[in-house]
């Protein structure tokens, strides 16, 4: 993962969304930190995907995104992360499963359109 590819996606912008939606506090209102990260999962197709429902998968993001914030900070680490959290919730298709590396892009677009809305 370059920073190239990265783009706009940054732990301050993460930060700033969480806050937002959380009410103030980046650990802060989840509810409405999911129900905004469930609306990226869904503009992506995620529920064509045949796995876990949005909600579900919009939890476990959260947590990805609230331990960047408040800990790690490095974004290459949150697009690994969510990349393998989608690679197991998303249902296989023929038995097999793509590489983490594969949803990448995934988790980047996932990102990208819950920091702009």
């Amino acid at each position: 993962m370059t920073d190239a590819a990265e783009g706009d996606i940054t732990v301050e912008a993460i930060a700033r969304r969480l806050t937002r939606d959380g009410s103030g506090d980046f650990m802060g209102d989840q509810e409405e930190q999911l129900r905004g990260l469930a609306t990226a999962l869904d503009a992506i197709g995620w529920r064509s995907a045949g796995g876990a429902e949005s909600e579900e998968v919009a939890e476990e993001l959260g947590w990805i995104l609230r331990d960047a914030v408040g800990g790690h900070r490095d974004i290459a680490t949150v697009i690994t992360q969510i990349a393998e959290m989608l690679r197991g919730a998303a249902a296989p298709l023929d038995g097999s499963r793509p590489s983490v590396r594969e949803f990448h892009p995934a988790a980047e677009e996932l990102l990208r359109r819950y920091l702009r809305d």
